[in-house]
């Protein structure tokens, strides 16, 4: 099924995205999000035009291409881990998580290392993206959750699975500078998220001020876009990073010490499939 997969994915023309997820005031990515796209068309658009039986063969080839990715580009050097966005409608979801897992395993990134994004759109079906997490638990793979907008299915999703990360609804950020409304809804959701042991991630922001008010709120992870400027060297995150000599730095997440990644830490990776 991997060779069929990446036939699926060259005949529509698939390219990937590898966007950096930073911490706080450093550089150097704790994850990387893989966005998939087709001469243009986001990758949902593109499945939503599909038959159902393709979808999921699409839907495994995006897997499979965002771990062939990552390893091209240099995961393995670092400790950083890899968001890979499962579409939860696109059938069982035990075949897509099985073939993620095959994938991973044929090109050496460890299954610890991935984390699967379950959408929290709350135009979605809550009882699919249940079912995804569900066999996620199962494979002992870890969820986040994309597109949260503290709806219904967002808050049911956090409250019973407690993922370690979630990803704001780019709704919720745009224009935040001039939206007190916004503000608020993004301040309640720290508080809960946080409550519950759960970091939140900013999504790319259009404006500086819309990355300055997220800061001063007190959002420390970010999605970085390509447009702005580094995130203040003042913002302490909540666990800060520190940086050792001899080229090494601390991660994130777990504290070990691991090689600078050098070129993969500070750039955005575009790969044809």
């Amino acid at each position: 099924m991997l060779n069929a997969a990446i036939d699926a994915s060259a005949s529509h023309g698939l390219s990937i995205l590898l966007q950096p997820l930073v911490h706080g005031g450093t550089e150097i990515p704790f994850a990387w999000r893989a966005r998939l796209s087709s001469k243009g068309l986001a990758f949902e658009a593109l499945l939503g035009g599909l038959a159902p039986n393709e979808r999921q063969m699409l839907d495994c080839a995006r897997a499979e291409l965002a771990v062939r990715a990552a390893v091209s580009k240099g995961i393995l050097r670092t400790e950083s881990l890899l968001i890979v966005p499962v579409n939860a409608a696109c059938g069982a979801p035990d075949v897509t998580l099985t073939h993620l897992l095959r994938a991973a395993k044929a090109y050496g990134l460890p299954a610890a290392r991935i984390m699967v994004e379950v959408s929290a759109d709350e135009r979605g079906s809550l009882e699919a993206a249940e079912r995804l997490a569900e066999a996620c638990a199962i494979e002992a793979l870890a969820v986040t959750l994309g597109a949260f907008a503290a709806g219904h299915v967002g808050l049911n999703l956090l409250s019973r699975f407690k993922p370690a990360f979630l990803t704001l609804d780019a709704t919720l950020v745009r224009n935040i500078e001039g939206s007190d409304s916004r503000g608020l809804m993004v301040q309640g959701t720290l508080r809960l998220a946080r409550s519950l042991g759960t970091n939140v991630i900013a999504p790319p922001v259009e404006t500086q001020g819309a990355l300055d008010t997220l800061t001063r709120i007190g959002v420390t992870h970010f999605q970085r876009g390509p447009a702005l400027r580094p995130l203040p060297s003042a913002v302490a995150p909540r666990r800060a990073p520190r940086t050792l000599s001899g080229g090494t730095s601390r991660d994130l997440l777990t504290h070990r010490r691991q090689p600078m990644p050098g070129t993969f830490a500070t750039m955005e990776l575009a790969v044809q499939a």
